[in-house]
């Protein structure tokens, strides 16, 4: 029989395992429990059949204390399977705590990336680890904050009042981020679990910083794959050639360009010494220039190369020693376009000096600042008279004699400012004479440093023509002038002399004619003085005519603007044409000799318009042009023509034609101006350059010409 205090004993068996030790399966722990309740029950049930069998051996007190045993003993396991319980809720939350460890190690060993590394963390976490929710998040350095980067779970734990837990994570060396776990419920985090997912995060930070020292190893390895990529890229597709060479001068390496250049395969060159395409230095310099350059570390210089088929050409190298590769490299440029552009530079200096020396204008290049010559040619000097000594010690201000030592140097200074300026001045000679000289001047940077570079050509002679031409043509003015007064005159002499005495004859001839008409009795002869009588009323009629043609009374009575009227009448009245005149208030030549002149030159353009341009509509403007000027348009809508053509054709019929008048406008200082292509009408327009009354614009219409409002044939 068992005793009754080995009951306590027994159930004192069990065996206590520390969080730390490996635990049994649960059904294992179920077995034993069950094991311990049938030994209670056992020893129970002998000595309640011990009781049965001996009732004289158990007294009542022995009864009440055995009782008494019993339930203290009951409390006893009841406590200790509340305490059993407790411990087996608590291994089996290690027990997955510990899977989740395990499977955390397992995501930090094989994650590639941070994220994937964060990812999977968060997911052990409530799918292994058996929280609600987890997260990973990163300091914010503008808010303070923390920015999620991975999250798994439900969002509910995070929202309720259950139990949290965060431990930080580092990445380059600092506490930057944080692992974030929930949990639904109170207290569901001990000393243990926060430990070990302080051991998870430590885990966690260390594969981070793994991972950026990785990711670091991976860019620099990449990068450095890339530049090695470019570098051979570079040599590859590079202009210039490029070659590695031993201690000997044999070639190790050579780029494509290099071959290109020499005329060589890559396999040819590289069996080749530098001194085999070297042209112009023997092998024993090279050798002595290899050695300089082993001493030296590098060098650049100009030589010659020779090519496979023998041609030469100039190169400049840049050669740098690499003792820790135990070769030299070389840069290989071809200079031959470089070698023709310094000989055309040369060529162009060469031009340069010539001209400069030899030409023949001074030319002279002054300091700004002193205005002293820095540099001039001979003839500079001859037009001046002075030796070169003499004119090196002079300054602008000795030769000027035109501006004030204030106006040159303001006149250099704005120089120097615009760039460029002409102007005309005079100059006094060594000898006191004082030339008229034309000045080119210009701002010319030389080397960095400002100059005032001038050319100085002599136009006295010039000048003095210039002022005989003007003379000439001011007597030429003149003359055309009085061309026209005389043509006038006599226009005026001839309308007279057929007012006065032909119109005269005529119309006494035809009172001749009537007496005798009133005195013959015959038919016939009276028919044949009718006819007579009619023909001579057609001399007087085309008598007027000419009469009125050579000197329109009109344009004696109410000036030019009354003739051009008159002749837009005359147009209509004779060819049909209609002509609009307007006229800007009353602009009238001053000398009767230019408005007879502008009378006839437009009364040409209406003929051209009805000969030539075949036009159906004409306009006449006249208006004030310029500072005292006037301008007088003549244009059409008519098959228009070519000026160049036409400029030195003359009028038929003894005419003024086009360039006539061109040619006396330019004697009176005044121009025509033609506007006009083939199919697209003609306006012609005459300026003279002389005072006019200005007035208000007025335009008038001719008889049967256009009313005001008509379309203009030019302003379609």
């Amino acid at each position: 029989m068992v005793p009754l205090t080995n009951l306590a004993f027994d159930l004192n068996l069990w065996p206590k395992q520390s969080h730390g030790g490996t635990l049994n399966s649960g059904r294992k722990r179920d077995d034993q429990f069950s094991e311990l309740r049938r030994q209670a029950e056992t020893i129970l049930l002998d000595r309640i059949a011990v009781a049965r069998d001996q009732p004289a051996a158990l007294s009542a007190s022995d009864a009440l204390r055995a009782l008494h045993e019993l339930s203290v003993h009951q409390v006893e396991l009841e406590m200790q399977q509340e305490e059993l319980l407790r411990t087996m809720a608590e291994l089996e939350r290690l027990n997955q705590l510990y899977s989740a460890m395990s499977q955390v190690n397992q995501a930090i060993i094989h994650a590639a990336t941070e994220q994937e590394l964060l990812d999977n963390i968060c997911e052990v976490m409530v799918v292994s680890g058996k929280f609600d929710l987890a997260w990973v998040g990163w300091r914010d350095p503008d808010t303070g904050g923390f920015r999620v980067e991975s999250r798994y779970g439900d969002g509910a734990a995070e929202r309720s009042s259950g139990s949290a837990v965060a431990v930080p994570l580092r990445k380059a060396g600092g506490a930057q981020g944080i692992l974030s776990v929930h949990a639904c419920g109170q207290d569901r985090f001990g000393d243990r679990e926060r430990a070990l997912l302080a051991e998870a995060a430590e885990g966690v930070s260390f594969a981070l910083e793994h991972l950026e020292l990785d990711a670091q190893r991976r860019n620099a390895q990449e990068a450095l794959a890339a530049s090695a990529a470019q570098a051979r890229s570079m040599l590859r597709t590079a202009r210039d050639g490029v070659w590695l060479t031993d201690a000997a001068g044999r070639f190790l390496d050579v780029n494509e360009a290099a071959c290109r250049m020499l005329g060589y395969t890559h396999d040819e060159l590289c069996a080749l010494f530098v001194s085999d395409v070297e042209g112009g230095e023997s092998r024993e310099e090279v050798l002595r220039h290899i050695e300089k350059l082993h001493r030296e570390g590098a060098d650049l210089f100009e030589s010659v190369h020779r090519r496979k088929d023998g041609t030469h050409i100039p190169v400049e190298v840049s050669v740098t020693n690499l003792p820790e590769q135990s070769c030299t490299v070389a840069y290989i440029r071809d200079i031959s376009e470089r070698k023709r552009w310094e000989a055309a530079l040369l060529e162009r200096e060469e031009r340069y000096r010539t001209f400069f020396e030899y030409g023949p204008d001074g030319i002279v290049v002054l300091d700004p600042a002193t205005a002293r010559p820095i540099e001039f040619n001979d003839q500079a000097c001859r037009q001046l008279g002075y030796t070169r000594e003499e004119f090196r010690r002079l300054t602008l201000a000795d030769i000027e004699a035109s501006e004030t030592v204030e106006e040159t140097s303001s006149r250099i200074q704005m120089v120097l400012l615009t760039g460029i300026e002409d102007f005309e001045t005079r100059q006094r000679t060594r000898q006191g004479e004082i030339r008229d000289v034309h000045v080119t001047a210009q701002h010319i940077r030389v080397g960095g440093v400002s100059t005032y570079h001038c050319v100085w050509r002599d136009i006295t002679e010039r000048k003095a023509a210039y002022a005989r031409l003007s003379e000439a043509n001011a007597r030429l003015r003149s003359l055309t002038l009085e061309l026209t007064r005389t043509e006038q005159r006599e226009r005026h002499r001839l309308a007279q002399m057929l007012h006065d005495h032909l119109q005269q004859e005529l119309v006494g001839a035809t009172f001749s004619l009537e007496t005798l008409g009133s005195q013959t009795r015959g038919r016939a002869a009276l028919k044949t003085l009718g006819n007579l009588a009619e023909t001579i009323r057609r001399a007087i009629d085309i008598s007027r005519d000419l009469t009125v043609e050579l000197s329109p009374p009109v344009f004696h009575e109410k000036g030019l603007g009354g003739g051009l009227e008159w002749l837009a009448r005359q147009a209509r009245k004779h060819y049909g044409l209609q002509v609009a005149v307007e006229l800007d208030g009353n602009l009238e030549p001053d000398t009767e000799a230019v408005r007879m002149f502008v009378f006839e030159a437009v009364r040409e353009l209406l003929l051209n318009v009805v000969k030539h341009a075949k036009a159906e509509r004409a306009r006449i403007r006249m208006r004030p042009h310029g500072d005292g000027g006037i301008a007088i348009t003549v244009e059409d809508d008519g098959a228009g023509f070519d000026p160049a053509r036409l400029e030195t054709e003359a009028s038929p019929a003894g005419g003024m034609g086009l360039f006539s008048i061109r040619e006396r406008l330019r004697f009176l200082q005044g121009g025509m101006e033609i506007i006009s292509r083939p199919g697209g009408g003609s306006s012609l327009t005459l300026v003279i350059p002389v005072r006019a009354r200005p007035g208000r614009l007025s335009t008038r219409v001719t008889e049967g010409g256009l009313r005001d409002g008509d379309q203009d044939p030019h302003r379609r």
